[in-house]
């Protein structure tokens, strides 16, 4: 995969982010409906929502059996 300057330095960026609001991944990265996922989790609630207001996603509590994290993205 090639990555141009501005994309590399965008990805950079949400890696920096990730790294700033305590975030590590979870089972690398999932591809639906053409569209490549990070899953990640975060050290606190404050974190996770920071990183959706900035970058968008979805929260998901895997504890929470009804909870479908990819239905929910995309009824947005």
């Amino acid at each position: 995969m090639y990555l141009t300057d501005e994309l590399r330095q965008r990805l950079l960026e949400v890696i920096a982010d990730e790294h700033r609001l305590g975030a590590y991944h979870l089972h690398g990265y999932q591809y639906h409906e053409g569209y490549h996922f990070s899953i990640v989790k975060f050290a606190t609630m404050e974190g996770q929502h920071e990183f959706i207001r900035l970058y968008g996603g979805v929260p998901y509590d895997p504890t929470d059996k009804k909870s479908k994290p990819w239905e929910t993205y995309f009824d947005r």
